[in-house]
This record gives C-alpha cells, structure tokens and sequence, in this order.
C-alpha cells in the first residue's frame, strides 16, 4: 500500500478545513435552496417518523422507508437528535448532512492511503464543491445512492489492506454484505470481486476455495438483512418493495435486449451528464460534454497504464464497469446527457465520487496532472455556481406527492394512513389526503391485468373516513391527469367512479 506517514500525509488542519468547508456550502445550499421540500420521498420518510413518535409506538417499518434501504433504519435513528432543529432544516437533513461529512472524511482519508497525499489533495479540494449532481443530496435525504458513496472507497481499501492474506475472500464477503444490506447499490461490489477471482491467473483448486469462502462469508453476513426484511414485512403496504421488486418496480425481465444496447450509449450519455447536469450558461452543452469525456477516458487510460497496484486498479474497474452494466440494462437507467434534474441521476451518484477519484488518479501521475486537474476543479465549480444559480428555491412542501409514497407504504391500514394527516400543518392536510387517493389509485390500477383493480381501489377508499371522501376522489381524477405516471387506462376512472357511487352511502 502507498505509504502514508510523515511528509505523505495530509495534514489534519488541511483536512479539516476542506471538510469544514464543504459542510458549510452544503449546509448555506440547503438552507437556501430548501430542496428538500420538493423530495416527497424525505416528506413521507418525516411524517412517518413524526407519527410514530407522536403515537408512542415504535416500529422497524416506520423507521425503515423502504425495505430495501436497511440502511434508512440508521439513519432515522441519526435524524431523532436533531429534531429541536426541525425549524432551521428538517431532521432527515440534518442526518444527511453529517452523513455527507463523515463520507467524506473517509473517501479522502482512504485515497490518501491508496493514491498518496498529492492524489488526496487534489480529490478533497474537489469534494468541496463535487458537482452539481452530489450537492441536492447533501441534505435531501432519500434512495441512499448518495448518502452511501463512500462504501466502494471502503471496500477497495479492504481488499487493498488484506490482498496478500488468505483472509482477503473472507474480509470481501463481509464487507460486501454489510454493505449490500446498507444499500443495495453496493451489489456490484460482490459481482467485482467475483470477476476479478474468477480472471485471475492461479491454481484452479485455489480459486474454487476463495469463490466458496468469499459466497459463503458473504451470505451470511446479508442473512441477518434477509431475515428482518422476511420476517418484518410491512402487512400495510401495497406494493412498495414487495416480491422480486424495489419500489414496486419489477426485476424479473428487467434486462432486455433494448436496455442491454443502452450498454453503448450510458457511457457518452448520461454518465457525463450526470457530472454537468446543469452546465454554466456561458458554454454550450455539448463542449462540456466533450471535455468531460476526455477528462474521463484520460484519466482513466492513465489510471491502468500505473504498473504498480495492478489487482486493485483492476477491481476499481471492475467495480465501475459492473455498476455501469448494471444501471444501462436495468429498470432505472437513463441517457439522457442534457437534463438538468439531480433526481434523473440520483443512481449515479452512488458510484461518482469513486469515478472521479481514479480519474483524478490516473491524472495525477501524469506531466499534465496541475493543468489538468486544475481545469477539471474550475469546471466543476463553475457547473455548481451555474447550477445554484439557476435552481429556483421551492416555497411549499410537496405534501401531494407525499400522500402518494404514504399510500403506498400504508394503504392497506387506513386508520394509520389517516393518522399521518395529524402530523402535517392544518393547511397542507387536504394535499397530503388527495395524494392518498392519487397513491391508492395508481398503485392498484397500474395492474391492468387485474379485472378486479377498480373494485380494489374502491374497497380502499371505502375505509377511509367519510369527511375526506371528496379529497380522495380528487387525487383519483389526479391519477389520470396529463403527464402523470404511471399512465393508466382512462377506462378504469370511470369503472371506479361508477363503483363508488354505488357505494356512496344513501
């Protein structure tokens, strides 16, 4: 491992000036901006937290927000400090925040350990500002795609400390399960290292017993998830993360034949996209665009031509490379290099930061490395002040869309859907129940296979109480609106509304 002591070392006042001051843009960012109050998944997430504190009963559900984030459960637990600060940035936020600080104490500390202290300085100046796709989430809190994208810089300094023991399979298969049962983003760290066991050059009989010790190390640590997420499964939902599905999304035929030849176009799309999103006004697009890629495959040649640290820079890539196959031929990909959403790009954002640091690697051991690395950090901000500059500041909560995650993670149990209401202020209720009936309802009728969708929703609403009848039937109409998805067969709104009207009490 690169050496780190005397002169190599990053020194702590310099260390703790760049993460003093990356917190304090992030935190003016989010003060600001409030960003916050347009991601209904944190507003549900909050509300849920706040009804059961308020009602006294404690519950893994509750402070889980989907069964596939285990690691939302800590988090909430992190958030509960900080609610005597609801009035300057919600809990959730809070947690994000130090979150973010502790990622990025840890991401800097490790590419110290790895790259040496020159690569470290440059990546730390860079994470304080990053780019505009990490900056929303450093106090939005949802999906754990960004909040946990120091657990590949993890994993790579395991395998790092521990490649020449024979416990390297056995330390992998922990640390990927932890980290797996944390976030499920961290997959591509087990399918790495596989790769890398299986490609490597060795003795057959060798490498049959470091697959079977690393699976076996592996599967034992995610038992533990397994079994919490088996047996506390949430009876009120929906569909919100059950079966083969992560937020009602199906898995089963997700890798089809178009989204395998996305393969081609992530790369030279939304993968520099998601480094640019929105781009200063002054240059067009698609010059940065360019100069992103370059930046990229530069620094990315350079990184593997190092002949030093061949296995690790080759499970980086691997890692890279399986995240990458992984997001183009799955359900949630995009490629789009031009949107200017952080949420489009929210999945990146797990595996940026490891990218830019082997980028910036590579570039660092080059002649060219200040030019280089000193342009790259000068684009950057300039992509994060065009990007804050731009971004309007949003002035209500969006509770509709809220009500919509609600319904879907309690829909089953109307009284404790309904509760929720009493945790929102007075004004924002009737949004938060209209986004009852738009969830309800597009969760149900999304199923168009089922003749009995309709009557479903109208059991649903049935059991809600009779004085928000009218605010559900809203959130209905809503469900079929224009541009809304998913996009529901205009027939069913009228099946629906003919089952509730006989329904309606006389």
């Amino acid at each position: 491992m690169t050496a780190t002591n005397g002169k190599d070392q990053l020194s702590h006042t310099r260390l703790a000036t760049i993460l003093l001051v990356g917190t304090i843009v992030r935190f003016v960012y989010g003060y600001y901006s409030k960003a916050w109050m347009g991601a209904p998944d944190q507003l549900a997430w909050g509300i849920g937290l706040d009804e059961m504190i308020a009602g006294g009963k404690w519950n893994y559900v509750q402070l889980t927000h989907a069964p596939h984030e285990g690691g939302s459960f800590f988090i909430s637990l992190l958030s509960l400090p900080f609610r005597g600060l609801a009035g300057i940035l919600p809990p959730l936020s809070f947690a994000a925040l130090l979150l973010d600080l502790l990622g990025r104490w840890i991401m800097i500390r490790i590419a110290q350990r790895l790259a040496g202290k020159t690569t470290a300085a440059w990546f730390g100046l860079w994470t304080i500002l990053s780019v505009p796709a990490l900056l929303p989430w450093t106090t939005v809190n949802f999906g754990l795609h960004a909040i946990f994208g120091f657990i590949p810089f993890v994993f790579i300094y395991f395998f790092k400390r521990f490649e020449n023991s024979p416990k390297l399979p056995l330390v992998c298969g922990i640390v990927s399960g932890l980290a797996v049962s944390l976030c499920y983003d961290s997959i591509v760290l087990p399918l790495a290292f596989m790769l890398l066991l299986l490609t490597a050059r060795g003795e057959g009989k060798k490498r049959v017993v470091q697959v079977m010790v690393f699976l076996l190390s592996f599967f034992i640590t995610m038992l533990p998830h397994i079994l919490v997420r088996s047996w506390l499964q949430n009876p009120e939902a929906l569909t919100m993360g059950t079966g083969l599905s992560i937020r009602g999304v199906p898995l089963v035929g997700a890798f089809t034949a178009r989204q395998l030849s996305h393969l081609f176009t992530v790369p030279l799309t939304s993968l520099p996209g998601s480094l640019l999103l929105s781009a200063p006004y002054f240059f067009p697009a698609i010059v940065l665009w360019g100069l992103v890629i370059a930046f990229l495959t530069g620094g990315s040649f350079l990184f593997l031509r190092q002949p030093q640290d061949g296995k690790l820079r080759l499970l980086c890539i691997w890692v890279v490379s399986v995240f990458i196959v992984l997001y183009a031929a799955g359900p949630f990909g995009g490629t789009d290099y031009h949107n200017r959403s952080y949420v489009y790009y929210r999945h990146l954002t797990y595996i940026l930061p490891f990218i830019v640091f082997m980028v910036m690697w590579g570039w660092a051991g080059s002649t060219w490395k200040k030019p280089v690395l000193c342009g790259w950090l000068i684009l950057c901000a300039a992509a994060v002040a065009g990007y804050a500059w731009q971004s309007a500041k949003m002035q209500q909560p969006a509770y509709r869309a809220a009500g919509w995650v609600l319904a879907r993670k309690y829909g089953n149990n109307a009284d404790h859907l309904f509760r929720m209401r009493m945790v929102v202020p007075p004004g924002a209720q009737q949004e938060l129940i209209t986004g009852f009936g738009w969830g309800m309802s597009s969760t149900i009728l999304q199923q168009q296979h089922d003749p009995a969708a309709a009557q479903r929703v109208c059991e649903l609403i049935s059991h809600c109480p009779d004085a928000y009848r009218q605010d559900l039937i809203g959130g209905i109409h809503y469900s079929f609106s224009k541009g809304i998805t998913p996009v529901l067969d205009p027939r069913l709104e009228i099946s629906v509304l003919e089952c509730l009207n006989k329904a309606q009490p006389k």
